[in-house]
């Protein structure tokens, strides 16, 4: 899925150079990248998704891209604009019943 997704950045490759891969820290770092960031984390994923039902899995997959918007505020200093805290706000409510137990 990552091979197809790269294919369209292809065009970018002439522009932006392969020169930093091709350094010992440059190697190191996309190896880290490929390897632990995205292949651990996506094993990982698929791991959690063996024992969670699928109306739960379609809902926590929604807080991923609202995760990374957080993160990019607290970690690198981004700013929101627009409706997004409307929209986090909005998909941290429609979270909490999930994580609140069943009522019998």
């Amino acid at each position: 899925m990552f091979g197809v997704a790269a294919v369209p950045l292809l065009p970018v490759l002439p522009f932006a150079g392969p020169g930093w891969m091709l350094t010992g820290s440059g190697a190191l770092i996309a190896l880290y990248l490929g390897v632990v960031a995205t292949g651990g984390a996506y094993l990982l994923f698929a791991r959690g998704l063996r024992t969670t039902p699928a109306t739960a899995a379609t809902t926590l997959t929604l807080a991923e891209p609202a995760v990374a918007a957080v993160l990019g505020v607290v970690v690198l200093g981004e700013h929101l604009g627009g409706p997004a805290p409307a929209g986090l706000a909005l998909l941290a409510a429609a979270l909490v019943p999930m994580v609140l137990p069943a009522r019998k």
